[in-house]
């Protein structure tokens, strides 16, 4: 039995990219995988891509950069599986290495709810659902942005704060 057989896993950001291939990895090595984004069209391909592939997913439309809809998240999680055992922060975007001259407030916020918010909106509300269960893991997606504040101001200042939460 592998690690993560049977374990019911979210991630976000599972639309494409780096998500996208963690859901199609964890879902090969057993997992149940509850892929959110907000782009549902895209999701569902995944998750027809996954199921044809004999993997087990759900899909979940919502955007990460709102509380109510990281909340629904993991509540359709629960009522479709039952439980959360891992949850994968992984949604994310670039903000093209933008200099804070010309970074407006709105893509300064943006920036930071992609992010950073996301994370401690989904964290919240899974933990709430491991601490009943009294077990899970969360695992967060950061950037060496994060670690070396190269990749524009406001993902630098976000990931950074992402790898301090996760520290914490």
């Amino acid at each position: 039995m592998g690690l993560v057989e049977g374990k019911v896993i979210i991630i976000t950001g599972a639309n494409s990219g780096i998500g996208e291939k963690t859901a199609e990895m964890l879902a090969e090595q057993g997992a149940k995988v509850v892929i959110a984004a907000r782009r549902l069209e895209k999701l569902q391909e995944v998750e027809e891509r996954i199921k044809a592939a004999g993997g087990d997913a759900f899909s979940v439309k919502g955007d990460v950069t709102i509380k109510d809809d990281c909340e629904g998240i993991v509540q359709a999680a629960i009522d479709h599986y039952g439980r959360i055992d891992v949850l994968v922060n992984n949604a994310g975007a670039g903000d093209k290495q933008m200099a804070i001259t010309r970074c407006s407030d709105e893509w300064y916020h943006q920036m930071i709810a992609v992010n950073q918010d996301s994370v401690f909106y989904m964290s919240r509300a899974a933990l709430r659902h491991m601490e009943k269960q009294g077990s899970g893991s969360i695992v967060n997606v950061s950037s060496i942005g994060g670690v070396y504040a190269n990749a524009g101001l406001a993902y630098s200042a976000a990931k950074a704060a992402v790898i301090a939460m996760t520290k914490n």
